[in-house]
């Protein structure tokens, strides 16, 4: 998967106040916790009447992981469906939940599962992708609800979850930084893509304050 990594705290808070209109990438990086989808379509289709894209995702949510070991995602699927405008902003989502992934797994090992059916929904509310075209897209959306939205894992309704997805496009039919014609991985299901949760830019300052007071009295 291609994950970047060490998000400033520039760039968090600039996540939290930009508007859902981009032109780039939103510089995502994988937290914890994260859910692994793969063998995913993509499929985008213009209506020039409408001047709106549909940007479907479909996949398999395989595994999850809290900051420890993968724990594997049984019957797993990701949906995720939003509405894209002729210059790559984001337009919204759709009816109900833009994003939905369901699975059963076993957190304690103890074979029974612990969490099953609906894991998490949520509402897109921004989108980025690769100026002139590319494999990698962003979102960030509002945690809507399933049985994931605890704080112990991606918070009550109403935090910030973020996707980034490799699309792995073939040769023929992928995006070519135009928003106005369609593409598709055509059903190859060589995509994948991470959903995590995103830390609110006052848990992430407050966590790099400490983690630099604890630094400084390692020092002194």
């Amino acid at each position: 998967m291609k994950i970047r990594t060490g998000l400033s705290i520039a760039a968090v808070v600039a996540l939290a106040v930009c508007s859902a209109s981009n032109a780039a990438l939103l510089n995502l990086t994988q937290q914890f916790p994260d859910i692994t989808a793969g063998f995913i379509d993509v499929d985008y289709t213009y209506n020039g009447g409408l001047s709106e894209g549909m940007f479907n995702v479909t996949g398999f949510a395989i595994a999850i992981s809290n900051g420890g070991p993968l724990i594997n995602v049984d019957n797993g699927s990701l949906a995720m469906n939003s509405t894209i405008g002729p210059a790559g902003n984001l337009i919204g989502g759709v009816p109900g939940d833009d994003l939905v992934i369901t699975g059963s797994f076993d957190e304690n090992g103890d074979t029974i599962y612990d969490y099953t059916g609906v894991l998490l929904t949520g509402e897109v509310n921004n989108f980025g992708f690769i100026n002139g075209g590319g494999d990698i897209f962003e979102w960030t959306f509002t945690v809507t609800g399933g049985a994931l939205a605890i704080p112990a894992w991606y918070g009550a309704p109403g935090g910030a979850g973020g996707v980034i997805l490799d699309a792995n496009f073939p040769q023929v039919g992928g995006f070519t930084g135009s928003f106005t014609s369609d593409f598709s991985t055509g059903f190859a299901g060589a995509g994948n893509a991470d959903i995590f949760y995103v830390p609110e830019p006052a848990s992430l300052l407050l966590m790099i304050s400490a983690a630099g007071l604890w630094a400084r009295r390692r020092l002194s």
